[in-house]
This record gives C-alpha cells, sequence and structure tokens, in this order.
C-alpha cells in the first residue's frame, strides 16, 4: 500500500491552509494513512450539508507538536494531551486545527519504544460544521478525522464529512460541547476508509561517541567527544551536555564539565566535546567516565546519549589486590539458640578485572553439625569492585560447660592476579554455660567452715577445758582422816 504523501512540502501546505505554522523550538511527529479504499458519498441534494466527496487518491495526513520528544516506553494508557503544543489534521477536502473554532480531541493516545519512537497512534479529532463554539445540540453537523496506525479494526480508521451528530458527551479536553456519534446511514454523511497508518518522530536523532585518551605523566591531555545529528537540521537545535564519574572521578583525574551545543538550520551535522584529563605517574588501572546529553529542542535522542570516555594507564600495572580474611568470634549462646560467626573477606585496592574465590569451614576443636553449621561458597568482584563480602557460620548453643571451641575458614583458588596475604582464619565459640557442682563422695560429710570471729571462740573454749583438767590433777585424790 502507498502512504499518502507526508514530505515537509506537503506539511507546509497543510499549515498554509490550516494557518498555523510550526514552532521554531518544536518536536515535529508526522501521520501519513494510505490512500482510501472504501467510500460512501452524500445522496444528492445532500439535506442541510455539503456535497463534498472524498477523493480515491487522498488520504489523512497531519503532525502535532511537543515542547520537547515524547518520553520513551509509552502506553495508549497514557495521557499525552497536556505535552501536545499544536496540532492540524487534513482528510483531503478539509482542516482541522488544534486553535480553530469548534474543533475537538475525542481521543489522543500514542506509544513510543525504549528509544521514544512512536510505535502505535490512535488520534481523534472533530469540528463542528458551522466552525464555531456556540452551543450544539444532537442533529447539528460536524466532521471527524482518526488518524490510527493500527490495521485493526479497518472500520474505525475513518473521516467523515458533515454528518449529523447523534450523540455529544466531554471532549478529552474537558469541553461538554463534543459530538460523539455520527449518523452516517441513509445517505446523510461522506465517509472514507483506511487500512493503516504510520507516525513518524520528524526531527534529527543526536548521538555522541565514545572518547578515549592516554593519560600521560603530568599536565593535561584532551578526550574529544563527537556529538552528531542524524540528519541537517532545518530548523534550530539545541542540546546540554555535562560529564558524569566513573572508576575515573573528577577532579583527580579530569575536570567535570558541561555545556551546551547549538546548530543552525541548514548547518553541519556533528559537534566536539572536550573534556580535559589530568596526567599522573600512579599505576592503576585504565579509568573510565562518561558525558550524558539532555534537554533536546528541535532534535530527539537516538539509543547512544551517553558517551564512554576511556583514560588508558601508561605508568605500568596496577599491583595485585591483597586479600584478607579475619578472625571472628561470638559467645555460643543457650540451648535452641543460634549466633553467629561474621568472617570479613577484603581486598586492598579494587581489581583491575572480575575474579572469584571460594570459601569452606573446616572443624577445629568445633565440630559440625553439632557445633556450628557447615557451610561454603564464592564470591565474586568485578573491576573496580574492592568492596569487603562477609562469610557468615551459624553457631549452635548449648547448656554444657566446656572449654571455648574453635572452627576454621578456609579460602581456596585465588587466581594469580589477586595476591592471598590470609588464607585460613579462626573463629571462636565462648563458652557462657557455668560449672555445675556434684554431690560429696559416698561416707564424706562436708565440713562447715569457720569464720574468723568463729574460730576465735572455738579457741577460748579449748584453752578452758585444757585448764581446768590441769587444776584437777594439781589437787590429787581426797584422802580420808588427813
Amino acid at each position: 500500500m502507498t502512504l499518502v504523501s507526508t514530505s515537509r512540502a506537503a506539511l507546509a501546505l497543510l499549515c498554509l491552509a490550516s494557518g498555523i505554522s510550526f514552532s521554531a523550538h518544536a518536536v515535529t511527529y508526522r501521520y501519513a494513512s494510505t490512500a482510501y479504499d472504501r467510500f460512501q458519498h452524500y445522496t444528492k441534494p445532500c439535506s442541510a450539508g455539503t456535497c463534498l466527496e472524498l477523493a480515491a487518491g487522498d488520504g489523512v495526513t497531519g503532525f502535532f507538536t511537543t515542547a520537547e520528544p515524547l518520553p520513551a516506553n509509552l502506553t495508549e494508557n497514557d495521557v499525552i494531551l497536556p505535552r501536545i503544543t499544536g496540532w492540524a489534521f487534513g482528510n483531503g477536502q478539509t482542516v482541522i486545527t488544534h486553535d480553530a473554532p469548534g474543533a475537538r480531541v475525542l481521543g489522543f493516545r500514542v506509544a513510543t519504544d525504549a528509544t521514544g519512537q512512536p510505535t502505535h497512534a490512535a488520534i481523534m479529532v472533530s469540528r463542528w460544521a458551522d466552525e464555531s463554539d456556540a452551543p450544539h445540540r444532537q442533529g447539528d453537523r460536524a466532521q471527524l478525522i482518526a488518524a490510527r496506525t493500527s490495521p485493526y479494526n479497518p472500520e474505525v480508521n475513518q473521516v467523515i464529512l458533515n454528518a449529523p451528530c447523534s450523540v455529544t458527551g466531554r471532549s478529552a479536553e474537558g469541553v461538554n460541547d463534543t459530538c460523539f456519534g455520527f449518523r452516517t446511514t441513509d445517505g446523510a454523511a461522506s465517509t472514507a476508509n483506511y487500512a493503516r497508518g504510520t507516525l513518524v518522530l520528524d526531527a534529527p536523532l543526536a548521538s555522541i561517541s565514545n572518547g578515549r585518551v592516554t593519560e600521560g605523566n603530568a599536565g593535561t591531555a584532551s578526550m574529544e567527544f563527537t556529538v552528531t545529528l542524524s540528519s541537517i537540521p532545518t530548523e534550530n537545535v539545541s542540546l546540554r551536555w555535562r560529564t558524569a564519574d566513573g572508576t575515573a572521578t573528577a577532579p583527580a583525574d579530569y575536570t567535570a564539565s558541561s555545556g551546551s551545543l547549538a546548530w543552525a538550520a541548514g548547518e553541519d551535522t556533528y559537534k566536539t566535546i572536550t573534556v580535559p584529563i589530568h596526567g599522573d605517574t600512579t599505576p592503576e588501572p585504565d579509568e573510565v567516565l562518561t558525558v550524558h546529553l539532555s534537554d533536546f529542542i528541535g532534535a530527539a535522542p537516538s539509543t547512544d546519549t551517553v558517551g564512554t570516555g576511556v583514560i588508558i594507564n601508561d605508568d605500568g600495572p596496577p599491583p595485585a589486590p591483597q586479600v584478607r580474611i579475619t578472625d571472628a568470634s561470638t559467645v555460643e549462646g543457650g540451648p535452641g539458640t543460634h549466633t553467629a560467626l561474621n568472617f570479613t573477606v577484603t581486598l586492598s585496592e579494587p581489581p583491575t578485572e572480575a575474579f572469584s574465590i571460594r570459601w569452606r569451614t573446616v572443624d577445629g576443636t568445633a565440630t559440625a553439625p553439632g557445633d556450628y553449621t557447615s557451610g561454603d561458597g564464592a564470591f565474586t568482584w568485578l573491576p573496580g569492585d574492592a568492596s569487603p563480602r562477609t562469610i557468615m557460620v551459624e553457631v549452635h548453643g548449648d547448656a554444657s560447660h566446656e572449654p571455648d571451641e574453635t572452627l576454621h575458614v578456609l579460602l581456596d583458588d585465588i587466581p594469580s592476579l589477586a595476591k592471598a596475604i590470609s588464607v585460613q582464619t579462626s573463629g571462636t565459640i565462648l563458652n557462657d554455660d557455668k560449672a555445675v557442682e556434684g554431690p560429696p563422695p559416698a561416707g564424706a560429710h562436708a565440713v562447715p567452715a569457720l569464720s574468723p570471729s568463729g574460730l576465735a571462740a572455738t579457741g577460748l573454749l579449748a584453752a578452758a577445758l585444757v585448764a581446768g583438767r590441769l587444776r584437777r590433777r594439781r589437787s590429787g585424790p581426797t584422802r580420808s582422816g588427813a
């Protein structure tokens, strides 16, 4: 099927016929349907309507404008009407514009993909035939233009000329005086249908290249990014840009920068952004920063609006990250409780490439599964990531009085790009159970301990007993008659 022309010349004619013009800072979306393939014409003498008829070579053409490109990933359920700054749609015989008296929006739905390009449209506009905003009623005549992309339900892909209105209601803009039902039977109006349509973004797409430069040992080097428009602009275009840290950080590695770029109509499509890079003599991995494009006027974002800049290290290889694991300890806890031994694995500095290590628990005086839950696993570090990792070993509480117990965690499979400083550690389970005293042995009796005052009293009593015995011995036995 052949689409009706949607060239800029055709749009210019449409704008001229409608009396409106493109905004110098608008983004334009152009619509065109296939040629009409089904018709119904008025029955002459056309009653109260006119005898305009829709021609076989015609179709629906039109456009709408926005202050900035539509967002990505819109669905037909999203409301975009507040974003629309102007619109005009024609059917080959008449043109309906957003600011024409009696013009109404019945629906304005557009879906976009992940890059913001339109994928689907369902736009319906109408106008009262008397071209006035005075109150209307059923039976007054109106026109309808549907600009749809879907090939499904082609009976809705329709234009209507001067049909008696059968249903009125509220428009998408909130205007009550809007025709929603059109009587087209009995030759009361001219109608035409088309199979499908297309909606395209009529603006150059802006993209940015990646950058790459050798760092140097001192001073600054220039990293360049090229911003390109997909076509020579026919109106003024501008956008903004800014740098952002990656593994390279400002101000140490580069100068944080931002600015704007502008193209005049007809100007060459590319411009250059320069970011100053700071040299040093530190062995380190290659570092990365990014440049982001935003605030597009007269252009639309492409899929490449973030440029990646690589600062190439020229000071020798960076040192290998050193791997360490810490000891850990925890109180055992009572029966049915669970505590944790937390071991920390650290790197001395970020790796230049991804690597993994494995770990596993090993019994010491503590044994699994009685004293703890054994385990094993692995950790992975990505380039530039030196964040610590934690190994948690679950400890099982009990009520047994016993010495502190230990288990071990071993690190395995450490690659050559890392240096192992400590690969084995100990976890101590601290006993918190008191010893229980048993009964004395058979035949033995516990002797209570005496206090100092008790001991003194016992000593005085013993001395008195000894003195009494000595007095009896000195007096001897008593003899009779002496």
